[in-house]
């Protein structure tokens, strides 16, 4: 659990440490039996190279692993619930599972007291810590394992600044059009809640209408 807790610092300094092997290696590969070898870019390209290829993919596992930890172990502990509890309807079996969460975060629930859903909180943290254990070693393993075919990859010929722009460009890309489809998003949002709003309160009796009413 602590390792996944410092997992980003971690897979920073593994990154740096795989930019200083990917400079240093472009350094050598340069010289050749004491000869200048003219590289394709600048040794910092190469560094950079090296360290995209140790963090983007631990990131990438790491990013759809926040998005899917809280459903795959509330899936987990609902199917232990005694079968009374899943016989209830969505409405109260999800009221159940935020109970359990909020035990896990330590907020205050209502049913603080039923020893069920206690339970099932215990089981619920000791799953995200095994879970962010297991994800952590595994992360931290990937980012060694991917670092060791980019330092390999390292010559003279190798074109470490094309790909490494490349990379730079196509993020850019990931991130402006991820803003634009959220600034969309929310424009549908509030939209499509206006238009449920006027569907129910006549449009001039709300702007321009005498009466006060704020429900």
């Amino acid at each position: 659990m602590i390792l996944y807790t410092y997992f980003l610092p971690l897979l920073a300094l593994l990154a740096t440490c795989a930019y200083m092997l990917g400079f240093s290696r472009a350094k050598k590969v340069g010289k050749i039996e004491g000869k200048g070898t003219r590289l394709h870019s600048l040794p910092t390209y190469y560094g950079m190279f090296t360290a995209i290829c140790c963090a983007a993919p631990a990131l990438i596992v790491y990013s759809i692993w926040q998005i899917s930890e809280s459903p795959i172990i509330t899936n987990l502990v609902v199917q232990g619930l005694p079968a009374e509890v899943l016989r209830l309807s969505p409405a109260e079996l999800s009221l159940v599972v935020n109970d359990i969460k909020n035990i896990v975060s330590g907020d205050i629930v209502a049913a603080v007291d039923d020893v069920m859903v206690k339970d099932a909180a215990e089981k619920y943290a000791s799953l995200q810590s095994n879970f962010r254990s297991i994800v952590a070693l595994a992360l931290l393993l990937l980012a060694f394992i991917s670092t060791v075919p980019a330092y390999k990859k390292i010559d003279p010929s190798f074109r470490a600044r094309n790909i490494v722009e490349r990379i730079v460009l196509y993020f850019l890309i990931a991130c402006s059009t991820i803003a634009i489809l959220t600034t969309i998003g929310i424009v549908f949002s509030v939209l499509f809640e206006a238009i449920r709003f006027f569907n129910i309160i006549n449009f001039t009796d709300f702007f321009f209408g005498l009466e006060w009413s704020p429900q």
